[in-house]
Order: C-alpha cells, then sequence, then structure tokens
C-alpha cells in the first residue's frame, strides 16, 4: 500500500471512528426543545475521561482506545512491515559493498550504514 492509500485508509478509520462516538453520544443524549442535551452522568464522565491521561483510564477505558489501535495496526502493519524488509535490503547491500571492499569492520560499516553510504 502506498503512502496515498495508506492515507486514505487511516482517513477512512478516523471517519468511522468519529461517527462511531456521534452515534454513541446521539444515543446517550437527547432531543429536548432548547437543543441537544447530553445527560449530566454521561458528561461528567466523559469529561473525566477526556481530561486523563491514557495511563490514569480505567482497564475498561483503555481497551475501548485499544481496539481503535489495533485498527490502525492492521492498516499500517503492512507498510511497516515493507518499510523494515526495504532498509533490511539497504543495511546488508551497504555490509555487502564493505565486505567486497576488504573492510570487516563492524564499526566501519554501522558508520556506513547511519551515513547511507
Amino acid at each position: 500500500m502506498g503512502n496515498d492509500d495508506l492515507r486514505e485508509a487511516l482517513a477512512a478509520l478516523e471517519h468511522e471512528q468519529w461517527a462511531h462516538w456521534m452515534r454513541r453520544l446521539f444515543e446517550k443524549g437527547e432531543w429536548r426543545h432548547a437543543g441537544f442535551v447530553i445527560h449530566e452522568e454521561d458528561a461528567d464522565r466523559w469529561y473525566r475521561q477526556m481530561e486523563a491521561a491514557y495511563a490514569n483510564l480505567t482497564e475498561a477505558e483503555k481497551d475501548r482506545d485499544r481496539e481503535w489501535a489495533d485498527k490502525v495496526l492492521v492498516l499500517i502493519g503492512p507498510a511497516l512491515a515493507d518499510a523494515v524488509s526495504a532498509e533490511r535490503q539497504r543495511c546488508t547491500g551497504i555490509v555487502q559493498a564493505a565486505r567486497e571492499e576488504g573492510d570487516h569492520d563492524h564499526r566501519s560499516m554501522l558508520y556506513r550504514i547511519k551515513a547511507g553510504l
């Protein structure tokens, strides 16, 4: 998957997450003559969650966030695998070229890899 395709897939997932949240919000609240009302207990809970660092959420709350993180991983996993494979090939090529030149010093090879030589 190319960068443009990955970007579009992530954007579609972001929209899915937003739509999921909006459905939940509209299921929990209600329309009244003055507009849309969020019930106090929901508003209190969501405010607390909004202000909390991830580390301070309950395990159940973290699990809901992990569900969405898993969906991101499904999308970026193949892209990461491709990037790792390309980097491995690049490094292997540099090491092979160094050895062909008679350079067997590991520090020298690391320098070449870091410098992109």
